[in-house]
Parts: structure tokens; C-alpha cells; sequence
């Protein structure tokens, strides 16, 4: 897994629906069971969320290393 729950990303490639390039928010959780590789979903700083691939993320802040929340499905 490339982020960790509570970093902060930037959307750099929306191959679903191509409006979400830029925004930014929270990485909140990783789906290791979708087939489609949408495995992380983010929530928006606008209240917007979404799915997303690894390669459409770049981060931005990362959390803190003593943030053992981390919400894995």
C-alpha cells in the first residue's frame, strides 16, 4: 500500500470520470478485495468521496507514523 490512512492526496488522473483531476482530501480507507483496483477511497476537502487506483494519487502530507488507525476491508 502506497499511502497510509489520514494522508493527505491529490487526484493526478480520473480515468472514470476525468472531472476530479486536482482536488484534493483524505485517503480514508483501502479495499484490497475490488477487482476493478479502485482500492482507495478518499474523501474531498468539498465533502465530495471517491474510488480511485494508486497511480491516480500523488501525495501530498503524510501522516504521522504513530497513526496505527488504519481501515483495511
Amino acid at each position: 500500500m502506497k499511502f497510509k490512512v489520514g494522508d493527505k492526496v491529490r487526484v493526478v488522473k480520473d480515468t472514470l470520470e476525468g472531472e476530479m483531476e486536482g482536488y484534493t482530501g483524505v485517503f480514508v480507507r483501502y479495499d484490497h478485495h475490488d477487482d476493478s483496483l479502485l482500492n482507495y477511497y478518499v474523501e474531498f476537502d468539498d465533502g465530495g468521496e471517491n474510488w480511485f487506483r494508486e497511480e491516480e494519487l500523488e501525495l501530498i502530507n503524510e501522516t504521522s507514523p504513530s497513526n496505527d488507525n488504519a481501515s483495511i476491508n
